[in-house]
């Protein structure tokens, strides 16, 4: 009756790895080339014989022979010792299959035990993560300030690792812990900050008249506050000199129009609208040019007038009556001695048809005057008469 094998492994106490060695013993194999003297005394007489040696055609049948027997030999020599280096490699291949029956269990093992030093490792570091949440909670609570915990969420790793907790590995370390507390205190600090300076904002470009929109989108990526509100002023001017360019354009086109219908060249007024002077300002000069070119125009009516009146005017010189030896000047003294007697009541002149007038051209307008003024304090009565064409003409005065 065949006696059964007990199992006696899980009986065996297991000895420390470090105690484990290994070693191997070789043992140097003696080889015996048989033949070895007399092949070396063969060859070393061929070598003599054949140095310098000139094959002819004499010797070529026995020089081949040689040849073919030499190459017999190379490869008795070489299978030879083929086949004594593959009994002589044996042993050799036995131990490297017998190690690499231990090691593929070993690495088996060590792979099984690696991995579960790992896993263990990841849920210890997925408990130190949960406790650094926990404290960063803690401290947004603390905080009086709502903040979101994903703003925390990158210091998360590196605050889980073993050097950020104490040697329970489970609580937080002090410094750690104030590391904490300083980030949740700067958020707290950024968010405040933000909130006034949306207050800001809003009111600032409420005040401008704008919507807030785009400079909270702006603000939120990054723009400092000042650059913002900067952005709300220089928006605001450009608006404002956008407004101030369309009232300009509309006072233009109605100052315009308003010196057009006053027979005015309007460019002076454009001039001065551009340069910065008040609609009214401009408007009140515009009234002032144009009442003077009335004035102006007026004078050159008067003398326009004038002239035709002069021309019109008798000239006052003696002149010889043509059909006696008596002066003019005698010939009316008589006719108004006469019509005295006749009536002292009424008044009586003499009228002149065969003259004409000449003024100046030198200063003719203010002769003009003065010739008008002379003749209503002698009472010289000047008409124009107006069955008669009005002319004038240049000619040179005697």
């Amino acid at each position: 009756m065949t006696e059964e094998l007990k199992d006696v492994t899980d009986s065996l106490e297991l000895v420390p790895v470090t105690d484990l060695e290994v070693g191997f013993v070789l043992k140097a194999a003696e080889i015996e080339i048989q033949g070895k003297e007399v092949l070396e005394q063969a060859l070393a007489a061929y070598q003599k014989k054949y140095a310098g040696y000139i094959v002819t055609e004499e010797t070529l049948s026995d020089d081949t022979k040689v040849k073919d027997e030499l190459g017999r030999v190379q490869r008795q020599i070489e299978q030879e010792l083929k086949n004594q280096l593959s009994e002589y490699s044996k042993p050799l291949d036995e131990v490297k299959a017998w190690v690499d029956s231990i090691l593929e269990p070993i690495k088996t093992l060590q792979t099984d035990i690696k991995n579960q030093i790992r896993e263990f490792e990841e849920r210890e570091t997925e408990a130190r993560k949960e406790t650094v949440r926990e404290a960063f909670e803690s401290a947004i609570a603390e905080s009086g300030t709502e903040l979101d915990i994903k703003l925390f969420a990158i210091y998360f790793d590196d605050f889980s690792k073993k050097k950020c907790f104490m040697a329970d590995n489970v609580r937080i370390n002090q410094a750690t812990s104030k590391m904490i507390v300083g980030l949740v205190a700067e958020e707290a600090a950024k968010k405040q900050q933000r909130e006034a300076g949306l207050i800001q904002i809003t009111e600032a470009a409420a005040k401008a008249g704008f919507g807030p929109t785009v400079y909270v989108r702006r603000y939120d990526e990054g723009a400092k506050l000042a650059d913002v509100l900067q952005a709300i002023l220089d928006d605001k001017a450009l608006a404002e000199r956008a407004k101030a360019e369309d009232e300009l354009k509309k006072r233009i086109d109605e100052m315009t129009a308003i010196a057009v219908a006053k027979g005015l060249n309007p460019e002076k007024y454009v001039d001065l609208l551009r340069e910065g002077r008040s609609a009214l300002d401009t408007i009140d000069i515009l009234h002032a040019d144009a009442d003077e070119l009335r004035r102006t125009k007026a004078e050159a009516e008067q003398d326009a007038q004038g002239r035709l009146y002069g021309q019109n005017q008798p000239e006052f010189e003696s002149e010889s009556s043509s059909g006696g030896n008596h002066t003019i000047e005698q010939e009316t003294g008589r006719k108004s001695q006469n019509m005295a007697s006749d009536d002292v009541a009424k008044k009586y002149g003499y009228r002149y048809q065969n003259m004409e007038i000449i003024f100046p051209e030198k200063n003719m307008r203010q002769v003009k005057e003065q010739f008008k003024a002379i003749s209503q304090e002698l009472g010289i009565i000047v008409r124009v008469m107006p069955e008669m064409a009005s002319k004038a003409e240049r000619v040179e005065m005697e």
